[in-house]
């Protein structure tokens, strides 16, 4: 039996932020050529920082933002000029993960495409009206695709794209992180997911879950794949061994250590 491996106890509190600042980071290519792109928006909440952290994926049919935040002390343009352009679309991993795509939408025009689940459900937290929805499997601009699964919120979706000369990458939202912390932006209290690893969940609402093994089951069907790299909303991106770290997630007793208030870990 693998054991469990807990992240530190959940300090995760909703106040407004005390300190603010948004880092930008290439993940795949470089400044002349960049293939994936994350920026983060750090806050600090009950003397923990912690991070929204963003994608812009550069294809062939334009860059595609996942998951979009604006900057907090710059403009979204500093980003667009990084883009070589305005973005082509904007995907979401889930109902609560808007953020910033509608005033995105409207500054620059960028079309809002969310998962089917999200819009259609009842219990639906979307605040405003995307452009278009796609189900599993449905061709999104760039080369995009979703796979549904039993997430804690509405339409959790794992977003995947295979960038040309990379393995396949998953865009995880909520459900899969990485570590949400940063030497460069030390908080005054451990953050629930300070310790290097592949965590289930993100925030204190993944912790409440009521069917976790609904949950491991639909993931599992993502080591059918083949893929590398796995990028949270809520953590570092996994670049390399993701899949090999996954699989080792879903053996873990997650009940052991959500009964501690803790988000289950692996090492990577």
């Amino acid at each position: 039996m693998v054991s469990a491996h807990c992240g530190q106890p959940n300090y995760f509190g909703l106040e407004s932020s005390l300190e603010a600042t948004t880092r930008i980071c290439i993940e795949l290519g470089d400044s002349q050529n960049p293939i994936l792109l994350r920026w983060a928006n750090w806050r600090e909440s009950r003397q923990v920082m912690y991070a929204f952290h963003s994608y812009a994926l550069f294809t062939a049919e334009g860059v595609v933002i996942v998951d979009p935040v604006y900057p907090i002390d710059s403009s979204f343009d500093q980003l667009v000029d990084l883009f070589g352009g305005v973005p082509t679309a904007t995907v979401l991993t889930n109902d609560m993960h808007e953020r910033d795509a509608y005033k995105i939408r409207d500054d620059y025009g960028t079309p809002v495409w969310a998962p089917e689940a999200a819009v259609s459900e009842d219990d639906s937290e979307l605040e405003g009206v995307p452009d278009y929805t796609f189900a599993e499997e449905d061709s999104v601009p760039g080369g995009v695709s979703g796979i549904c699964i039993d997430g804690r919120f509405v339409g959790d979706t794992i977003i995947q794209w295979k960038p040309e000369l990379h393995s396949r990458i998953l865009f995880t939202g909520d459900a899969l992180n990485g570590p949400d912390a940063d030497p460069t932006m030390p908080s005054r209290k451990p953050h629930p997911r300070s310790t290097p690893g592949l965590y289930m969940g993100a925030g204190r609402p993944y912790l409440q879950h009521s069917d976790l093994d609904a949950m491991k089951v639909s993931l599992h069907a993502l080591l059918k794949m083949d893929f590398d790299s796995i990028c949270g909303a809520h953590g570092h991106p996994i670049m390399t061994g993701a899949k090999g770290a996954l699989g080792r997630l879903l053996a873990i007793d997650w009940d052991y250590c959500v009964k501690k208030g803790q988000f289950p870990r692996v090492d990577v």
